[in-house]
Formats: structure tokens, C-alpha cells, sequence
């Protein structure tokens, strides 16, 4: 080093009459000492020839400095005499691409080892841009088919709904789409659940697809059902097959009580008479479960009061029914829409048991029941100050044949028929009750 300007001390922390008469070699790295050797002497063949080069260089205080130097070649100037260099420090930037290397492998990597097939698309061509090995090995496509690729080929959904799809995931950033069937390269068809959001990468807009496979689920699913299919087509056949020779049996006790003159006897018909119309109210909603597991919703426009008045009157035969008092109070303004038959068997359980469960010495038993209207949804509640439902029973009593008590008689199947059809409805139920002082049934159903 012949000369070095005022602003080497800036760079490198050094005065220039420090690096006067040293080696320039002294204070580069290491690794590239053989390279800046190799460079400076094919630097000297021409005159005025230009190079530009990035160095490493030792700062006074013991760090590195990176720098971006163009030399140029002065040896035979009768003045100047050597070689002329210019450098900026570009250690930050440096620095920053290094980062951002680092960054994007550790990001490859851990797409690449994903248990989830990751793809990203080009959202104006629709072509894949890259995949990681799980999405190869779900559709059985390999790298070499990428630049040809689109999501066309690979999603099994009109092509207006991946259009729709795409649109929505670049206007809203993320787009959460559920479940999606992909087409193999065989044309075996392969479930996922998709998941897709917005990113930019290298200042242009790519969607990134991460999907699981959920294929083998789909099928036990599937599998379930038809097992659940065939139960309740068994448990319908056998519940109607058994009531035929139960009604025989009810009509024979019916005829004995009448003809058969012994006390003893008389007491002993009279409880097969109890036991068999138990068993045969077991069986009818046995039925009826099985009716509204397999039955099909069909919804209809109603007028909600007239409808749960009907359903009142229905109880106007019950001894019970005399001794309580009913109110309704009907808050919609228009009609509901929702499974006549459905809401019909929920309600009808549910007044069932509000009169079932009344205290039994009370004189002032009622039966409230109130409807509202919501943009969406009707809101039903039935309130009774029965008996109450004691608490540490109440997470139970949709469960099959519970009973949370022994004093009055019923098939533990009433409440678990009500959750069934909600569910069918898509609606939901909640309970708040107390021992002694009543309980509140509250439906929320979909009224579309």
C-alpha cells in the first residue's frame, strides 16, 4: 500500500499512514488471500484494464469488514504507478443477504420435511412454482412436471370454484377452504384439508397451499356409516318386529284381567301388563330414533304459535295435563322455517317431561314456552318449576337409558331422542335447572 485516503480510517478504523508500506494481503481473510493474489496479478496484464471485486477485510478493532472495491490498473502511469482502489463498505448489506440465505434454507428445509404437502401457485398463471416431496408423493408428480403443472390438474372441483378460490385468497390474505379432493397422477382420487395464504416472495404475489391427507380417515369415516346404516336398519326391523308379538301379548293380558276371577292372578297380569307396555314404549322410541337418524329434513314455512298450541292440546287427554298451566308467548313476526316432524317430536318430549317431572303435591305446576326470532336462528324455551334436575346429572341426561331418577316411570330415551333431532337440525339445546324449584330448556335452531 502506497496511499490510502482520509476515509479508510472510517472504514476500517485505521489512520492511512498505518497502512503505508504494508501488505494489503495482511489484512484480508484467510480463505481468500490465494484469490485476491490471483485477481491482482491477472489485473496487471493490461493497462487501465477495470476489475471489480468484493473483499474481506480485517477492521482495527479485530471484526470484519466486507467491501465492494473496483481496481484499475495504473502500473505504467509515469505518475500514479500502481494499482488505483476504490471501495465502499457493504458490510450491512453483506450481512442482510447473508441473513436472508440463511433464512430461506432453514424455510426450504422446513417445507421440504413437512409432513403436509406444501405447493405454491402462481395466482395469474396458475402454475406451480414449487412443491415440497410430501406433494409429490400425495399426487405422484415429480419436479420435472412443475413448469407445466397447474391447479387445474390437480384440484377435482369446477373450474369456476378454484378460480373463486384463488380470487379470495388474494384479497383477503388467508383463506381457510376445508376439505378438497385431489386427482394422483393415476386418477385415484386423494381427500385433504386445505389450507392456502398470500405471501410475496422475490416482489411477487404466490399463493402457499399446505393441504394433509385425510384419505384413510374419509374411508373409516365412510365405512362408519354404512356400519351405523345397517344398525339402525336392524334396531327399526327388530323394534318392529318385536312389537307385533307384544301387542299379542297386551291383547291376551287385556282379555285375562277381564275373564280370570283370582286376586293373585289378576296381580300378576296387571304387571306383565306394566312391564310389556314399558317394553313396547321402549320399542317405539327405539323406532323413532332410528325414523330420525335415517329420515331426511324437510324444511317448511309455519307459524310457530299455532303450531306448539297444537302440540299443547295434544296433552289435553294426560290426567296431569289438568293440573298445570300453559302459557305461550310468541315473539316472531313472521314465519319459521324449519322440519315440522323434527321440531314436533323435540317439543312434545320436552312438555312430556315438564308435566312427567311436575312436583308432585303442587297446586300453581306451569308450563312456560316462548319463541324468538333471530336474523338466522328461532330461540325456544320451555320452563317449568318441576322437580328440578339435580346438577351432578345434567352433563348425562341426553345419554341413551339414562334416568336421573327413579320416582317416575319413562324409557331414559326422551331427552337423548330431543338431542338426535336437534342434531339432525343442526341446531343445540342447553339446560339450566335446580332440585326443587324447575328447569329451563333453551333450543337453538336454524331457521333457513
Amino acid at each position: 500500500i502506497i496511499y490510502a485516503s482520509q476515509s479508510v480510517k472510517k472504514i476500517l478504523g485505521f489512520k492511512p499512514s498505518e497502512l503505508i508500506g504494508k501488505s494489503i494481503l495482511h489484512y484480508i481473510d484467510g480463505k481468500h488471500k490465494t484469490f485476491i493474489k490471483n485477481k491482482i496479478r491477472s489485473g496487471t496484464t493490461k493497462d487501465n484494464e477495470i476489475a471489480m471485486i468484493e473483499i474481506k477485510l480485517k477492521h482495527k478493532d479485530g471484526s470484519w469488514r466486507y467491501l465492494e472495491s473496483v481496481g484499475r490498473n495504473l502500473l505504467n502511469d509515469p505518475i500514479i504507478k500502481g494499482i488505483v482502489v476504490n471501495s465502499r463498505d457493504v458490510t450491512k448489506r453483506k450481512k442482510a443477504q447473508d441473513e436472508l440465505k440463511r433464512s430461506e434454507f432453514k424455510y426450504k428445509s422446513v417445507i421440504q420435511q413437512s409432513h403436509a404437502a406444501i405447493y405454491m401457485l402462481d395466482p395469474k398463471s396458475m402454475v406451480l412454482v414449487e412443491a415440497n416431496a410430501t406433494f409429490f408423493a400425495y399426487t405422484g408428480y415429480s419436479k420435472k412436471h412443475l413448469d407445466k403443472l397447474t391447479v387445474f390438474d390437480i384440484v377435482d372441483a369446477p373450474k369456476t370454484s378454484i378460480q373463486n378460490f384463488v380470487g379470495n385468497v388474494m384479497k383477503n390474505g388467508r383463506y381457510e377452504i376445508g376439505e378438497r379432493t385431489w386427482l394422483h397422477k393415476n386418477g385415484q382420487k386423494v381427500h385433504v384439508i386445505v389450507s392456502a395464504s398470500r405471501i410475496q416472495q422475490n416482489g411477487k404475489n404466490l399463493i402457499v397451499v399446505l393441504a394433509h391427507n385425510i384419505t384413510l380417515l374419509k374411508k373409516t369415516e365412510e365405512q362408519l356409516k354404512a356400519k351405523n346404516s345397517e344398525l339402525d336398519t336392524f334396531v327399526y326391523r327388530a323394534s318392529h318386529d318385536l312389537r307385533s308379538p307384544i301387542a299379542s301379548i297386551q291383547g291376551l293380558v287385556h282379555l285375562a284381567l277381564k275373564e280370570v276371577k283370582d286376586k293373585a292372578a289378576l296381580k300378576y297380569f296387571d304387571l306383565i301388563g306394566t312391564a310389556i307396555a314399558k317394553q313396547d314404549e321402549i320399542l317405539e322410541d327405539l323406532t323413532q330414533v332410528t325414523i330420525i337418524r335415517q329420515g331426511e329434513v324437510e324444511l317448511k314455512s309455519f307459524k310457530p304459535k299455532p303450531f306448539i298450541e297444537e302440540i299443547v292440546r295434544s296433552f289435553k287427554e294426560h290426567a296431569i295435563f289438568q293440573r298445570a298451566k300453559f302459557q305461550i308467548k310468541d315473539n316472531t313476526t313472521k314465519n319459521i322455517i324449519s322440519d315440522e316432524r323434527l321440531l314436533k317430536t323435540i317439543l312434545r318430549n320436552l312438555i312430556e317431561n315438564a308435566l312427567k317431572y311436575r312436583k308432585s303435591k303442587s297446586q300453581n305446576s306451569f308450563v312456560n314456552i316462548s319463541i324468538a326470532q333471530g336474523a338466522d336462528n328461532v330461540k325456544i324455551t320451555i320452563e317449568d318449576n318441576g322437580m328440578g334436575i339435580p346438577e351432578k346429572y345434567q352433563e348425562k341426561i341426553y345419554d341413551m337409558f339414562f334416568r336421573a331418577t327413579q320416582l317416575k316411570s319413562g324409557t331414559g330415551l326422551g331427552l337423548y331422542i330431543v338431542k338426535s333431532a336437534l342434531e339432525k337440525l343442526d341446531g343445540s339445546i342447553k339446560v339450566e335447572s335446580k332440585e326443587k324449584v324447575g328447569t329451563t330448556f333453551t333450543l337453538n335452531i336454524p331457521n333457513n
